[in-house]
């Protein structure tokens, strides 16, 4: 038998045109300040996966947990909102903005690049995009 291994990777999330997408790396800290998010990302997570790797049948098998330690929903830049200033803003779409109330969203995001409105979550984190 192996030892275990524990590795921290990021998720990266991205709007697409048709389909959203996502993005995953390893990362050697949860650092937020080491963090390059990458241009077109407006939202990250962190988690953990333990590996461990076995003989089976003779054979080598890595076995691979689940996420773990997954951290808050980091969204980064765009521009938040309270409910009130997204429904006054943002009149047309309103039925989207009482869904995400109805969600549970405490605020709504405008997310960079796309402004595409978010349910900005009590657990979330909301991250000022750093210029240069």
């Amino acid at each position: 038998m192996g030892n275990c291994i524990r590795k921290t990777y990021v998720e990266f999330l991205y709007h697409g045109l048709l389909l959203d997408g996502n993005s995953i790396r390893e990362v050697e800290s949860r650092d937020i300040l080491r963090l390059e998010v990458p241009k077109k990302a407006y939202a990250f997570s962190f988690f953990d996966l333990v590996s461990l790797v076995v003989e089976v049948d003779g054979k080598k098998v890595e076995m691979v947990s689940e996420r773990i330690s997954v951290s808050s929903l980091h969204y980064y830049g765009g521009k938040l909102y309270t409910i009130t200033e997204a429904m006054s803003m943002f009149p047309d779409q309103s039925v989207l903005i009482e869904n995400m109330i109805g969600l549970g969203a405490s605020k709504i995001v405008s997310c960079r690049h796309t402004g595409r409105l978010g349910a900005f979550m009590k657990s979330n984190i909301f991250i000022e995009e750093v210029a240069g």
